[in-house]
């Protein structure tokens, strides 16, 4: 499937004979067959058809928004799958507090376990990682133990303050990482994985919704106005594989530079250029895109999106039934990264 990115404002996007038209005075005119595309990611201002728009709805293909320096403003979709038991199943389970807390509790695992697989893919020195992975296994024994969400969230937090040290090797020397930094990110690092953080949100919210689940009544995340708290819990056991992975691998192989970057002085926030926006979403469609072991006990190869729906139907299943072993993890192979 194909996800549609587009980054110059200049651009016009519009429908004809069932192939969807991108017309761009940087790249000419490309086009797409309308059923093979799967997402369309807007930055910028470009113009688009209303016959183009009301196709994405009826296909109920999200259009995702935002600035040219990847906020996101908001996206056009359709009414999306509504099933009631489902929902009233989703409520009295997010209000049962032993179902919750074993939903966070392996949603938690799961992320904890993927970064240390990430950080020992990627690193050459075992040594310069070894305090950091095993404060990181230490937060993953007492995780299981936790009798409270706060409690395990506690363990997590203490798990990602060790990832991010465990992080800040691997990233070249050049790109100063000292930590996570968010709202505004600090460095060229949080800046880029904080605009994949934010594709990967909105992909998740559209996904849970087409599985007829309400994106805002979670487990592991508490409510707040705005937050799509369930696409938030499912998202943590991806960020690993999906994001951090890549922008290491763009940060290895020279395709991002620091010039690509500009800091604003009264924020100090730092926020990439047109070129890098459009070095991260190609690199996170073809990422999305490519085939990998992403699921326990699960050799076979999925793409991103087909394994995604295979663990939002487990957690369906989960919610269902009303246990929580139904549910798949997301656990990609010990010291591999995604290929």
């Amino acid at each position: 499937m194909v996800h549609l990115y587009i980054s110059d404002s200049a651009s016009r996007v519009s429908l004809s004979r069932g192939r969807i038209i991108v017309c761009s005075d940087e790249t000419g005119e490309t086009s797409h067959p309308v059923d093979t595309v799967d997402s369309v990611v807007i930055f910028g201002r470009p113009s688009m058809t209303t016959p183009f728009i009301i196709e994405m709805i009826g296909r109920q293909v999200d259009i995702q928004l935002f600035t040219t320096d990847g906020h996101y403003q908001g996206r056009i979709s359709g009414p999306g799958t509504t099933y009631a038991p489902r929902l009233r199943a989703q409520v009295q389970r997010s209000d049962d507090p032993v179902f919750a807390l074993t939903i966070a509790k392996r949603l938690v695992s799961a992320k904890i376990r993927n970064q240390i697989a990430l950080v020992e893919a990627h690193v050459a020195d075992r040594d310069r990682v070894d305090k950091p992975l095993q404060a990181m296994r230490h937060s993953l024994t007492w995780i299981e133990q936790a009798v409270s969400i706060s409690e395990a969230n506690g363990f997590e937090g203490n798990a990602a303050k060790a990832y991010f040290t465990a992080l800040a090797t691997l990233v070249p020397s050049d790109f100063t990482f000292k930590g996570r930094s968010t709202r505004p990110p600090k460095d060229a690092f949080n800046s880029m994985i904080s605009l994949g953080y934010s594709l990967l949100y909105k992909n998740m919210i559209g996904a849970v919704e087409r599985h007829g689940l309400n994106a805002y009544i979670g487990f592991l995340h508490q409510d707040s106005r705005n937050h799509a708290t369930l696409a938030s819990d499912v998202m943590e056991t991806w960020r690993a594989p999906i994001i951090d992975d890549t922008v290491l691998r763009l940060l290895s192989e020279g395709e991002v530079s620091r010039d690509d970057f500009t800091r604003r002085d009264d924020t100090g926030a730092v926020y990439g250029n047109r070129d890098n926006i459009r070095s991260i979403t190609r690199a996170f469609g073809n990422r999305i895109a490519r085939p990998a072991a992403y699921l326990a006990d699960d050799p076979r190869r999925y793409t991103f999106q087909y394994a995604l729906d295979l663990q939002l139907q487990s957690l369906v299943r989960a919610i269902e039934e009303s246990d929580p072993s139904r549910l798949a993890d997301v656990d990609i192979p010990r010291g591999t990264a995604t290929p």
